[in-house]
């Protein structure tokens, strides 16, 4: 059995975050405490304490987009494989439970920009210009 190769989850994630930037909609990441791993480990720990003190919770989905109606929070994993961890289920059924928000686990970029597109955006010269309305 071969595993079909694909590209790292921070991979995907930049795709889709250049798609959003390229439409002007209005999106941020969240910052997890794997992100913040790399390097120094003691300062990391010193870093992750004090953003847990602020506020960072673990299972945080990766991107949240901001829709005219909806606040949508992405999950995002690589294509293949990939495992949505029990915390990060925990977050997104309590997102799911609210009635302005939904979080979802999206494979891959193409996945992602599909969702957004289809279910939440229609067509993104729509939304740029309802962006453009409520700046005037």
């Amino acid at each position: 059995m071969s595993i079909k190769p694909c590209p790292p989850e921070d991979w995907e994630q930049r795709e889709v975050v250049k798609w959003l930037r390229a439409r002007n909609i209005p999106h941020f990441a969240t910052v997890n405490q794997q992100q913040m791993s790399g390097g120094n480990r003691k300062a990391a720990a010193i870093i992750v304490g004090k953003l847990k003190a602020l506020g960072m919770r673990p299972g945080v989905s990766d991107l949240c987009v901001l829709l005219p109606h909806a606040l949508l929070f992405i999950e995002m994993k690589r294509e293949y494989g990939g495992v949505v961890s029990k915390v990060q289920k925990e977050w997104i059924n309590m997102v799911n439970e609210l009635p302005y928000a939904e979080g979802i686990v999206c494979r891959g970029h193409r996945e992602a920009i599909t969702v957004i597109e289809s279910q939440y955006v229609g067509t993104s010269s729509t939304y740029v210009a309802q962006i453009d309305r409520r700046g005037e």
